[in-house]
C-alpha cells in the first residue's frame, strides 16, 4: 500500500475528507498524458473533445446514470452553480443547517427562498414534516455532511421521493461517492454533483454532474443547452482525464467491492472504538449507520496533539474531524486512540 501511496510511509493519514491521496498509478498516467501533449501539441486538445463521449459513458456506468446526462465539471462548486442556473428563481428550497459552505454560498448567491432544517438523529423525519407543512420545489443536501459525518438515509429519502413526486432532489455526493456503491437511476435524486479530489482520488480540478431525465422535465431545460453551457470555453483536459482514469479503476467490480468492503469494516471498527471511549462529538448520532467521517471532541488542544503525533486530520469548529478510506488500517486506529489518551478527555459535549 505505501508503494501506491508514499505519504502513508510518513504519517497516519486520517484526512481524506479534506484531500484524498494521489495514487502512484494516477501520477504515472498523468505523466504519460502530459508527454502526449508535449509531443503532439494542438492535436492533444482536438483528441480530448473526441474522448468526451467516452468520459460520459464511463461516468454513467460508474454512477448508474444515463451517459447523455453526465458531464465533467471543474469541481462541485462550479457544478452546483450550473445546476442552479437552470432552476427558476422563485422556487422554494429546503436544505440542512451547516451544510457544505459552497452549497450554502451558492444558495445565497442565487437568492433562492431557503428554509433550513437542523441536523438531528431524526433529520429525515424532520425534512418530511417540513415538506408536509409547506410547499417546496427543491430539496438540496449533502449525502454525507462534511463536518459531522451524518449520512442521509437513502431509503427514507426514497420514501420522501415517493410521497412528493414533483419535488426536485439534488445531492452533493462529494463526501460519499468512492466510499460505497451508488446507482442514480434507482436513487431518489434528480441530480448529483461532486468533486473528484477526495474519495475518488482523482486529483484536483475535476468533478461531475449526473442528472436524470426528471431534472429536465421539472426545469423545462433541454439537455443540449445545459451541455453547451457546461462546456463553454475549453475544459481542463488533464483533470478530466484523471477523473476518468480513477473512475475506470472503480468500474472493475473486484476493485470496487474490495474498497467498499474495507471502508465498511474500518468504519464500523472506528465507530465502535470512538463510542466506547466517548470521543464522538455528536453521540446522539451514534445509533445511525456511520459514514467514514467522524467528528471527535477536543478542539484546538486535541488537534495540536494529533499534529505533533503526525496524525493528519482537520480542525472543524470546536471538534476535530477524522476520515478513513480503504488505505487506512486498524494500526491507524490504534495510533489515534493511544494519542487521545494523552489529552484530557473533554467533559462538555456540544449539542448538534
Amino acid at each position: 500500500m505505501p508503494v501506491e501511496f508514499p505519504v502513508l510511509n510518513n504519517c497516519t493519514y486520517l484526512n481524506t475528507a479534506y484531500v484524498g491521496l494521489m495514487p502512484q498509478q494516477l501520477l504515472d498516467f498523468r505523466a504519460k498524458e502530459e508527454a502526449r501533449y508535449l509531443q503532439i501539441g494542438d492535436l492533444y486538445k482536438l483528441n480530448a473533445y473526441d474522448k468526451l463521449p467516452d468520459f460520459h459513458h464511463n461516468l454513467g456506468n460508474f454512477l448508474g446514470a444515463d451517459p447523455k446526462y453526465c458531464y465533467m465539471v471543474p469541481n462541485f462548486s462550479e457544478g452546483i452553480r450550473r445546476i442552479f442556473d437552470q432552476i427558476p428563481r422563485d422556487y422554494k428550497f429546503l436544505s440542512l443547517q451547516g451544510d457544505y459552505h459552497s452549497l450554502e454560498g451558492a444558495l445565497e448567491e442565487y437568492g433562492f427562498d431557503v428554509q433550513q432544517v437542523a441536523m438531528s438523529p431524526n433529520t429525515e423525519s424532520e425534512l418530511r414534516d417540513h415538506l408536509r407543512e409547506a410547499p417546496y420545489q427543491v430539496l438540496v443536501l449533502s449525502i454525507v455532511q462534511y463536518i459531522s459525518g451524518l449520512k442521509i438515509d437513502l431509503d427514507t429519502l426514497t420514501e420522501i421521493r415517493q410521497e412528493f413526486p414533483d419535488l426536485m432532489i439534488i445531492g452533493d455526493a462529494t463526501q460519499f461517492l468512492g466510499t460505497a456503491d451508488f446507482d442514480l437511476h434507482h436513487s431518489p435524486f434528480d441530480a448529483v454533483v461532486g468533486s473528484g479530489y477526495k474519495w475518488l482520488l482523482a486529483g484536483f480540478g475535476n468533478g461531475f454532474c449526473a442528472l436524470k431525465s426528471t431534472f429536465f422535465q421539472k426545469t423545462q431545460i433541454k439537455p443540449e443547452i445545459l451541455e453547451k453551457r457546461i462546456y463553454a470555453g475549453h475544459f481542463d483536459i488533464l483533470a478530466a482525464a484523471s477523473l476518468d482514469f480513477s473512475i475506470r479503476q472503480l468500474l472493475s467490480e473486484e476493485v470496487a467491492e474490495q474498497r467498499y468492503r474495507s471502508i465498511k469494516a474500518l468504519t464500523q471498527t472506528f465507530h465502535q472504538a470512538l463510542i466506547e471511549k466517548e470521543w464522538l462529538h455528536y453521540p446522539e448520532l451514534s445509533k445511525r449507520n456511520p459514514s467514514s467521517i467522524f467528528l471527535i471532541k477536543g478542539g484546538q488542544q486535541t488537534y495540536d496533539l494529533l499534529q505533533q503525533e503526525n496524525i493528519r486530520c482537520a480542525l472543524r469548529g470546536d471538534g476535530v474531524r477524522i476520515s478513513i478510506h480503504f488505505y487506512n488500517s486498524t494500526n491507524d486506529l490504534d495510533h489515534l486512540m493511544e494519542t487521545l489518551k494523552k489529552v484530557p478527555h473533554p467533559s462538555v459535549q456540544t449539542a448538534t
